[in-house]
């Protein structure tokens, strides 16, 4: 396992079935009973990172529905002059509507699909990201939905579609950035100065939020740790508009605005690119009640953990990417491989599927909690986490 690490990316990736035999013994649900299985993703060389991103976006059923929206991405509906960055998002776009499809629909042949034209669009529109070296996970993700949104951002402004109706009647947000009413958050920071009291507000939206890894504390002391209060003091005193001078103040940020999916970010990879192998403990539900600010007008605050981005390596630029999908996400995905499995003593009613390179399969959410979480310095890691918003 170790040796393997150690080698060059695309072994690594070759041997990522080798991987999955060795690890998840007594995490593969044992045979007899039929059960269905995402299709997985060819490796195309050092493209893991790629194809755990697509997994998750994929599987997230409002996400898909925009992509498949043909219409959306009819050259006709985009705000003329034509810039060369909106035809290239255009073509990325396109490329992966087709990709979607055929995870969708499946080719009745293989357990799995080729990413191979979204790959060779990426490589001519966005090369810096395929140089056949392996890239963060967390920056192509932030890519990809930038590029979403930037065309979303220059559509004619006509009425809306239907699909579009429906989405923003569901995510409860105005209609003017599709991608920012599924992604998009915002945090207010508030800066008092404990001179004259006086308070300052700064409100920032945000696509993922990004936490700090330390020792084995969990996501909550993170998110604490970011929302703590700071006290501006010394050589950092605060620059009050109504002191006009350098005081001492406090400064805090919160969340004001939750968005339907709550993506975080762990920070493994210090400046060096080499890995923090700890493990941060994460709970399947979330309550975000005590980190909100007083005037969030969200009824629920409460989100339960929908996919997993795993990476499994020492440092940013080697290592492999892989992807836990909970199964709930996949109700509505009409095309499923079958997968055969055993009769098992365990409860496999809320099911989790590993999706890893062409390699797809089925695990407990107990044992997935235990593989993940509990385990002490492992080199299989959590990356970014997706909770989605409960109704």
């Amino acid at each position: 396992m170790t040796s393997s690490l150690k080698r060059s990316r695309v072994e690594c990736d070759l041997d990522s079935k080798v991987f999955l035999q060795s690890r998840s013994e007594g995490s593969i649900v044992p045979s007899r009973r039929i059960s269905k299985v995402p299709l997985g993703l060819a490796n195309l060389g050092n493209t893991c990172f790629m194809s755990a991103v697509i997994q998750v976006l994929f599987h997230l059923k409002d996400f898909r529905k925009l992509i498949l929206f043909e219409e959306n991405w009819n050259i006709s509906n985009r705000a003329k002059p034509y810039s060369y960055s909106l035809e290239q998002e255009l073509a990325i776009a396109k490329s992966l509507r087709n990709l979607f499809l055929q995870l969708e629909t499946g080719n009745g042949i293989q357990n799995y699909v080729s990413p191979i034209s979204l790959h060779m669009c990426l490589k001519k529109h966005a090369n810096e990201l395929f140089n056949f070296q392996q890239q963060d996970a967390h920056e192509f993700l932030r890519f990809l939905i930038g590029s979403i949104q930037n065309l979303f951002a220059c559509r004619k402004k006509t009425a809306l579609t239907s699909e579009d109706a429906n989405f923003v009647s569901n995510s409860g947000r105005q209609p003017k950035d599709l991608i920012e009413a599924l992604f998009g958050g915002t945090v207010v920071t508030k800066t008092r100065c404990l001179e004259c009291e006086n308070e300052t507000r700064h409100e920032e939206t945000f696509m993922d939020i990004s936490l700090p890894v330390r020792g084995r504390r969990s996501i909550s002391w993170a998110i604490s740790d970011c929302c703590r209060r700071e006290v501006l003091m010394g050589n950092n005193k605060y620059a009050c508009d109504s002191c006009l001078t350098y005081t001492e103040a406090e400064r805090y940020w919160s969340f004001l605005k939750l968005p339907p999916l709550l993506i975080f970010h762990l920070k493994l990879f210090s400046e060096n690119t080499r890995k923090v192998n700890q493990v941060t403990p994460c709970p399947l539900e979330l309550k975000m009640t005590k980190w909100c600010d007083s005037n969030v007008e969200e009824t629920s605050k409460t989100y339960r953990l929908s996919a997993i981005i795993v990476h499994q390596g020492f440092g940013l630029g080697e290592g492999h990417y892989y992807t836990f999908v909970s199964s709930y996400l996949t109700d509505d995905i009409h095309h499923l491989k079958d997968e055969v499995i055993q009769d098992s003593a365990r409860n496999y009613s809320f099911p989790w599927f590993c999706l890893n390179d062409t390699e797809t399969f089925i695990i407990s959410e107990s044992d997935l909690m235990q593989r993940l979480f509990e385990s002490f310095n492992s080199i299989e890691t959590p990356y970014l986490l997706f909770y989605m918003k409960e109704a």
